[in-house]
């Protein structure tokens, strides 16, 4: 591990300052998406059909969607608890601690019997499985932003903080190309046991990602909280009484991130193949596309949020969002793939990647390092809850009340991203000097 020798705050004194393992950070991110990934195009695939099956296709997607949305509500009272625990006892251990439960759950819900073997049993467990996942995944983001935000120096801020973003499309392209092997699989094949494979897979990534996470070292930030004695007994309730105004600027402005990046990620999915007639292979495709885009697009305004301002290049994403999806259902709607690759593929993944790229730095500057872990993990868990959660059932349940038309949806996307840009607007602009 190297040594960098920088100054802790704008005009402050030099220190040195252990650079985080940002490599070992983005693999153990991309492990924790890859689970969650697979879940959502299981979700949308094929889940009506294994737990569901008495259903009809439009009530077993969105019974399908409705598991996805488990984990959504699961995150608010896992961030809570991980969020005290990362400001109480360390970023370190709570982001090790995430990634083994995460990886437990994704291999059990590879091994839950089918609704024809076991009853209603099967969707049960599916939702406690998917209910553990949503714990673990809720202190993954804020623990592995930290450890890289609170790294870095003043001018590599946003970009550090961009690195462990990446983790997201690399977790997505992981889960689009294992899925896009075992969902060409005979569909008699795939329900049988095609589908658990990429869950079971997830059994060799945490045991490499444990492994790796391991030599992580405690933040530079933290230390300095415990060797101050500034470590606080009840984050949440610092947050609530001193910090609720930029927890509901976090709230509002992920929003409109959750929403593009859900519709686009696991509803077009569905969408892509039961409205717009292109195959399951084709739709991953697009998808992987997307993830790739994003790897390219996240470090790159990473390091210009760096130079033009965190609030910035969010802010950036947020307007884009506002009229994007206005544009990607028409592209998917022609039924060509070339327009499919360009819509879902590279207009979401640029709009989606522009918002990963600034988000961890925009968040992190608005909370002290002695209740940053709570700060940002609460009020990004509550969007997720109010906004992702529900997210594919709504779209299900609009386009299907409309006979299939999707510009109701679009324009409640579009409404979302107008609330988060005016939120990341209300942010201060005080930035670098903050830290």
């Amino acid at each position: 591990m190297t040594v960098d020798a920088v100054s802790s705050k704008a005009g402050g004194p030099s220190r040195n300052i252990k650079r985080a393992p940002l490599a070992a950070i983005m693999v153990g991110s991309a492990i924790e998406w890859y689970d969650f990934y697979v879940f959502g195009t299981a979700a949308a695939l094929v889940f009506s059909k294994v737990f569901f099956p008495s259903a009809s296709d439009a009530q077993g997607i969105m019974l399908s969607f409705a598991t996805f949305g488990v984990a959504f509500i699961a995150r608010p009272f896992g961030g809570i608890v991980l969020g005290h625990l990362g400001d109480r006892i360390g970023r370190k251990n709570v982001l090790l601690a995430t990634l083994i439960m995460m990886g437990t759950a994704t291999v059990a819900i590879g091994l839950i019997p089918s609704y024809s073997s076991i009853g209603v049993l099967a969707p049960i467990l599916l939702i406690v499985c998917r209910f553990v996942q949503g714990i673990g995944a809720s202190g993954e983001w804020a623990g592995a932003a930290l450890i890289a935000l609170e790294s870095a120096s003043n001018k590599k801020r946003a970009w550090y903080g961009s690195l462990p973003n990446v983790g997201v499309p690399i977790g997505l392209l992981l889960s689009s190309v294992v899925s896009l092997i075992f969902y060409a699989l005979p569909e008699e094949q795939l329900l049988s046991w095609g589908w658990r494979v990429p869950f079971l897979i997830s059994f060799v990534f945490v045991f490499v990602g444990v492994y790796i996470r391991r030599g992580l070292a405690e933040t530079e930030d933290f230390t300095q909280v415990r060797s101050d004695k500034q470590v606080r007994q009840f984050p949440l309730g610092e947050v609530l009484r001193k910090y609720w105004k930029q927890s509901l600027i976090v709230f509002f402005a992920q929003g409109s991130l959750t929403v593009v990046f859900f519709v686009g990620a696991t509803y077009m999915l569905s969408y892509a193949t039961k409205q717009a007639g292109f195959s399951q292979t084709e739709a991953l495709l697009a998808v992987i596309l997307a993830a790739a885009v994003m790897i390219v697009t996240i470090p790159t305004v990473g390091r210009w949020a760096d130079s033009f301002g965190y609030r910035n290049g969010f802010l950036v994403s947020c307007v884009i969002s506002i009229p994007i999806f206005a544009v990607i259902f028409p592209l998917v709607d022609s039924g060509n793939v070339a327009l499919l690759l360009l819509g879902l593929g590279v207009l979401f993944g640029l709009t989606a990647g522009i918002g990963f790229g600034a988000q961890a730095s925009f968040f992190g500057v608005l909370f002290p390092a002695s209740v940053r872990y709570t700060g940002m993990t609460f009020g990004f868990q509550l969007s997720g809850a109010v906004f992702g959660g529900p997210l594919p059932l709504v779209a299900s349940a609009l386009i299907t009340a409309n006979d299939g038309s999707p510009w109701v949806l679009v324009l409640c996307i579009g409404l979302v991203a107008v609330v988060g840009t005016v939120a990341t607007l209300c942010a201060p602009r005080r930035e670098v000097d903050a830290w």
